[in-house]
């Protein structure tokens, strides 16, 4: 709801409007100037494969831009194209190669969404070792890459079906339970024990793997009811710390998020 006004509403005025409009008075946005006067810029290079389509990772963009406004940011946005991270291309194409490269070198964070088919996910793999292997912050986003692996970290979820699309998904809220609430994933949702979170999956993190990735370094922080399905990761590096989630945060209040 958009009001326009000569001078600032009264409160009489807002709840009349929440009365007859259905929204609740909190719910309404202040300082509206101080967003158009964000000087911070933050710079996030999106590694994906349909760069060429200014509008394939829209929901991608969006959901960053109201992240960075409430962090006080500013995010221009470079959009890289996976394949020019491969190896080939340095030969075939070395000035986009070259290009693409400095893109990783200087972005402040990397968003590497997901993608069907096998073009381009070698430049996205480089990518993410590239920003591992520098401490730069990263969050990816996909299922497991070669589907005739022998060894799976990410499997089918037993209850789903393969055959049939519809229905089959581990869909809704879900909650999360933390196993300490000293880690920085319970930190972040204000010390809490568990929370609530919405789910949209088929694939999990095969339980048989997590003790060879809990005695490399890894941490899982976070588990279902059961404590089998793996929810949050954790990865701590020198002077950093990494952090994988299964689901998106959309139920749990933005207060809660907001952690500074």
């Amino acid at each position: 709801l958009v009001c326009r006004s000569l001078k600032e509403l009264g409160a009489n005025v807002k709840e009349k409007l929440s009365q007859f409009c259905h929204v609740p008075v909190l719910i309404v946005l202040l300082w509206w100037q101080r967003l158009m006067c964000i000087c911070i810029l933050v710079t996030i290079a999106i590694i994906g494969k349909y760069t060429a389509l200014s509008d394939a990772y829209l929901s991608v963009v969006k959901a960053l831009m109201h992240a960075s406004l409430a962090c006080h940011r500013k995010i221009i946005f470079d959009l890289v194209y996976s394949t020019d991270l491969e190896d080939s291309a340095a030969k075939e194409s070395p000035e986009a190669y070259n290009a693409a490269r400095s893109s990783l070198r200087g972005a402040d964070g990397i968003l590497v969404p997901g993608g069907f088919g096998d073009r381009g996910t070698a430049g996205k793999i480089l990518a993410a070792k590239f920003l591992v292997k520098t401490l730069s912050p990263i969050l990816d986003s996909c299922s497991e890459i070669d589907p005739d692996s022998k060894i799976l970290c990410v499997i089918f979820m037993p209850e789903g079906s393969k055959t049939h699309m519809g229905g089959t998904m581990r869909l809704g809220s879900r909650s999360t339970f933390f196993k300490t609430t000293d880690c920085k994933s319970a930190r972040l949702y204000g010390n809490v024990n568990y929370v609530d979170e919405r789910h949209r999956h088929r694939y999990e993190v095969n339980p048989d793997m997590v003790p060879l990735f809990e005695n490399a370094g890894l941490q899982f922080v976070g588990r279902d009811e059961t404590g089998r399905r793996m929810e949050d990761l954790l990865l701590h590096r020198l002077g950093s710390w990494s952090m994988c989630l299964r689901r998106s945060a959309t139920v749990t209040p933005p207060q809660l998020l907001n952690v500074g």
